[in-house]
């Protein structure tokens, strides 16, 4: 290629060099190379998911290779749907990255798992097990919820016995309205905790309302209160996070 041409291509705007080599009449060798690499230079996640969608090959590749080594779990999701793209490596790097935080108990951000979420839906050939198990021990319940309602073949009642596991009233209930179905013996899981729920809160409005405030009545509710902590802990070895939901996204 000549060395004016290089110079030509190199003052384009990246939206007009991808748009060029998308017609396959302009997908010389030489051509598409020198554009490939205009492109990874100017280092736009978004420049080159668009490079992605047009080119084959080692040009592919060298995309692939850079969303990995980034560890962007956007970039990655977004790479594996496009054609041509051999999905595995891509599926592997994001588990490991998601393995990673998990083992190191950073917390894995939310947007990371809803991103986990549209790769297998859309990866319908992918192995959900392995995502299943980071899933199940994120405490993340809203995401949780998003898996189970959106891919095939999730296992609905590993989620629910985690969630049951809580023994928490707005997890419960926030659970059975992100997602489509629950088992009767949610149901009746929810009902009971409920139901124990409203009475303690209907003791303390009744105690506050028509008590005065002595030392013994305080010592009264201290001891109340140590034999439901002491209940509860008997029921519920062990002891969840006070992870605070608030989902944006729900199933219609």
């Amino acid at each position: 290629m000549r060395q004016g041409l290089k110079n030509y291509l190199r003052v384009q705007r990246s939206d007009v060099l991808i748009e060029f080599i998308s017609d396959e009449k302009n997908q010389m060798n030489d051509i598409v190379g020198e554009i490939s690499s205009i492109i990874v230079e100017r280092n736009n996640k978004e420049d080159m998911i668009a490079l992605a969608s047009v080119v084959k090959g080692s040009n592919l590749e060298k995309i692939k290779r850079i969303a990995i080594d980034r560890k962007d779990i956007d970039f990655i999701v977004r790479l594996a749907t496009v054609p041509n793209m051999d999905w595995n490596d891509l599926e592997d790097a994001m588990i490991a990255i998601l393995l990673e935080k998990q083992e190191k108990r950073e917390g894995i951000p939310s947007d990371e798992l809803y991103m986990a979420t549209i790769f297998y839906k859309n990866i319908l050939d992918a192995d959900i097990s392995k995502i299943e198990n980071i899933m199940l021990q994120s405490e993340n319940y809203s995401a949780m919820a998003c898996f189970v309602s959106n891919v095939p073949g999730a296992h609905i009642e590993k989620f629910e016995q985690v969630v049951l596991a809580t023994g928490r009233v707005r997890v419960l209930r926030q659970w059975k309205e992100l997602v489509e179905f629950v088992s009767p013996r949610f149901d009746r899981k929810l009902e009971e905790l409920e139901h124990d729920f409203n009475k303690n809160i209907n003791f303390l409005k009744n105690w506050v309302e028509h008590n005065e405030e002595t030392d013994e009545r305080w010592q009264t509710v201290e001891r109340i209160s140590s034999e439901i902590l002491s209940s509860k802990k008997a029921e519920q070895p062990a002891k969840p996070s006070r992870q605070k939901l608030f989902p944006f996204w729900k199933r219609k």
